[in-house]
This record gives structure tokens, C-alpha cells and sequence, in this order.
């Protein structure tokens, strides 16, 4: 059952000579608050009342207003301070005597002094009041719960009379999502670079964390200089060292309402297909979908929102050595920042120049390191073959510097400059 969250219920009685008035409203609160006003001397109903409505009231932020009037007089006693007027009898005619002022001095003049006389009701019995006022309460309450599931059923009837419109909303949203990625892509901009020598670091793995550690704490205060703003939160590329890439497929049934696949029937087919063969000692980096499969037969490349009894999923998996992850993510969260997501520097660098146009062929991509060269083949957006060959940039200022016969910084230059390595280019 819907309730809505906001409510209001009076009820009002006379019990055993009491004249009763309780009312309750509420507001929008994510947890129950409870605030109650009730009569300086009934100050002990607070408490019960929190509790008695808290048992029927989970959520909102509830204001109780309580009023009691005795309609019968109650027992009553006057006390006489006999000390307390001999004092001031006493006092007044000291006062009279001193200043040499006649004045009569009667008992009815002194008895309107404060607290001479006093007047002593007998103490209320606080159960039997609170079982009055729990009487009328519970009748306040009642009111009050129906007119907010009467306000429920109102949001729910609004929300199930806007459901064809919000179906129409989400087919809109997934027919427009390509275009919608790649207008965003295009739309994307470089806010800030920033680079440092990669000491520590050999042939892509990190072999002195502390000289890493200060490198990297050069690079985010640069970037945060530039920006103006705190890096908190990173993308990191890890080492592909040793990384393995298979073909993995899964299935599962879908339990849903109407066996509509949704997000987590999807996200379950892919768990399951990384059970299989990913090594216990490897991270899954990347799940990249090559087909899914509705009811045994039927093939689409997003199946979200499509009915079916069945649903199957064959994906490329890519998998590195833990300890290439830890090192790079224990580096990054001891000096304060948090790893969101980590992700190869071959999938990284096709996801930088992709489009629709390369999504439809074979693209290769040659990353070239300093001591390491990664070459990676795509078969539309899908990584199917990374070799990692140990020839990288100061293998070509080499080359460079034999050819044509110059020192290692003019080398450098060369290759930087016009990018070959040989005279007849």
C-alpha cells in the first residue's frame, strides 16, 4: 500500500470529566520526527505520545497538538503560613515604628502578601489522564493515517496514468542514446595535461613505488593548479603485462514481471560468464558484449527492455595479474585519491579516437612506449589482440642516431620533429 507522507487528523472528546483535543499533521521527512505541545503540566504525555504514534507512524515529520481541561473542580487545600505572616506583621511594624508612621495593620492586608496563604490541588493521576488522552489520540491517529493513504492512492493512480508516457520517454532515450553519445563525445574537451618522467617505471611495470608516488604527486598538483579545483577521483590504466583475452558466453533465465529484461538480468549474464574461465589470480578489466541472444534464437545488440524467457550473452573478457592493479591502485589510494574504474592503455587509446566509422572496421593501433611498444587489434570496437614487443622510443633514437649520425638529443629531436627514422623519408 502507497501513503504519502504528508496527513492531518483532530479528534476532540470529553472522558471522565477531561475535555480532550488531539491533532496531528505531517510533512516530508525521511525518517520519523516527532515534535509534541502539550500543557506545561502534562509535560509526561510527550513521551508516551512519541511512542504511541511512532507504532503507527514509520515516516514523516509529525507535529501533535494536545489540550486538557478539567471540567470538574478538583480537591483543593488552603495552607496558611503562619511564620511567614508573623514575619511580615513583624517587619511592618519595625517599619512604622523606625519612621514614626502610623498605619493599621490587619490580617487581611497581611494575608495578600506572597505566599501566606497558598491554594494545594490534589496531584492528577497521570495514568488515568493518559489513558484519556490515548483514547482520543488513537482516534486523531486513525484520521490521520487515512487521509495519507488516501493521498497515496492519488500519487499511485498519478503515477500509473503517466506510465505510457514515461515508456514513450524511455524508448525515446534509448533510440536517441548513439546519437546522444557521440554528439557528447564531440562535445568533449581536454581541461588540462600534465606529465612527468615515468621513473620507477620499467617496461611498463612499476619497479620503485616511492619514485612513482612523487611523480604522480607532480602531475595532480600541476593538473590541480590548472584547473583550480581538487583531483579526488581517477580513471587509472593499469599494466596489460601478462594480460589474458578470451571469449566468454553465459545465460540466464529472466524472472522479471512480464520477463522484461532489465539492467540486472543483463549484469548477471555477465557475472556468470566471468565465473568460467578468468583466473583466480587475474582482474577483470574490461566486458566488452560481442552478441546477446533472446531465447535461444533471436540476436541483438541491447537487449534492455525486450521480452524474453531466456537471455545469453558472448563478450570478450579481458583479465591482468592482480598485483598489476594493486600496484598501480594502492599508489593512487595512499596518496588520497579513489580509483573509480581501471582500464588497459590499448582499450583507453581506441575509446580516445574511436567513432562510428572505425566501430565498422578492423583497426590496429601501435602505442609507443619508452622501452615497450603495445599493438592492439580492434574488430569493430572490439579488442580481439594485444602483443606487447619490448622495442619502444629509445629503440627508434637509436636507429635515428645511426642513420644520421647524431647524438642522443638531436635523435630525440629528430623523431619528435618529423617522425622518421630514415634518411630516404
Amino acid at each position: 500500500m502507497i501513503r504519502s507522507m504528508t496527513g492531518y487528523g483532530r479528534a476532540e472528546e470529553i472522558i471522565d470529566g477531561f475535555s480532550i483535543c488531539v491533532e496531528f499533521k505531517s510533512v516530508n521527512h525521511r525518517y520519523f520526527e516527532f515534535y509534541a505541545k502539550v500543557p506545561r503540566i502534562y509535560g509526561f504525555l510527550e513521551e508516551k505520545l512519541k511512542s504511541f504514534t511512532n507504532s503507527l507512524v514509520s515516516r514523516g515529520k509529525v507535529e501533535c497538538y494536545v489540550s486538557v481541561d478539567s471540567l470538574e473542580e478538583a480537591e483543593s487545600e488552603i495552607i496558611v503560613n503562619h511564620s511567614l505572616a508573623k514575619g511580615y506583621y513583624d517587619a511592618v511594624k519595625e517599619i512604622s515604628e523606625q519612621l514614626g508612621i502610623d498605619g493599621e495593620i490587619s490580617a487581611a492586608s497581611i494575608s495578600r502578601y506572597p505566599d501566606v496563604i497558598t491554594l494545594h490541588k490534589a496531584p492528577d493521576d497521570e495514568e488515568k489522564i493518559w489513558n484519556c488522552v490515548k483514547q482520543v489520540a488513537a482516534k486523531a491517529v486513525e484520521k490521520f493515517v487515512e487521509m495519507r493513504t488516501a493521498e497515496g492512492e492519488k500519487l499511485k493512480a498519478d503515477v500509473l496514468s503517466r506510465a505510457d508516457y514515461i515508456i514513450e520517454c524511455v524508448e525515446f532515450v534509448e533510440e536517441r542514446s548513439p546519437q546522444t553519445v557521440k554528439e557528447y563525445n564531440e562535445k568533449l574537451n581536454v581541461l588540462a595535461t600534465a606529465s612527468s618522467i615515468s621513473r620507477g617505471v620499467k617496461k611498463g611495470l612499476i619497479v620503485d613505488a616511492s619514485l612513482v608516488t612523487s611523480a604522480i604527486k607532480k602531475v595532480v598538483k600541476e593538473l590541480e593548479s590548472k584547473l583550480g579545483t581538487k583531483v579526488e577521483q581517477v580513471l587509472a590504466v593499469v599494466p596489460s603485462n601478462n594480460r589474458d583475452i578470451s571469449i566468454e558466453s553465459a545465460e540466464v533465465n529472466v524472472h522479471t514481471e512480464n520477463h522484461i529484461i532489465n539492467g540486472d538480468t543483463i549484469f548477471s549474464c555477465m557475472q556468470k560468464s566471468l565465473k568460467k574461465n578468468v583466473k583466480p589470480e587475474n582482474e577483470v578489466v574490461s566486458v566488452m558484449p560481442i552478441e546477446y541472444k533472446i531465447n535461444d534464437d533471436k540476436k541483438v545488440k541491447n537487449p534492455l527492455g525486450l521480452e524474453g524467457d531466456k537471455l545469453s550473452i558472448k563478450s570478450v573478457v579481458v583479465s591482468v595479474p592482480k598485483k598489476n592493479v594493486y600496484s598501480v591502485v594502492g599508489i593512487l589510494e595512499n596518496i588520497g585519491i579513489e580509483v573509480v574504474d581501471i582500464i588497459i592503455s590499448s582499450i583507453a587509446d581506441y575509446y580516445a579516437i574511436s567513432d562510428e566509422e572505425y566501430d565498422k572496421h578492423i583497426i590496429a593501433l601501435a602505442d609507443i612506449g619508452t622501452e615497450k611498444s603495445v599493438l592492439s587489434v580492434f574488430n569493430k570496437g572490439i579488442l580481439i589482440k594485444e602483443s606487447i614487443i619490448s622495442i619502444g622510443g629509445t629503440s627508434i633514437d637509436e636507429v635515428v642516431g645511426f642513420n644520421y649520425k647524431t647524438d642522443d638529443e638531436k635523435s630525440k629531436m629528430i623523431k619528435e620533429e618529423y617522425g622518421v627514422a630514415n634518411r630516404k623519408y
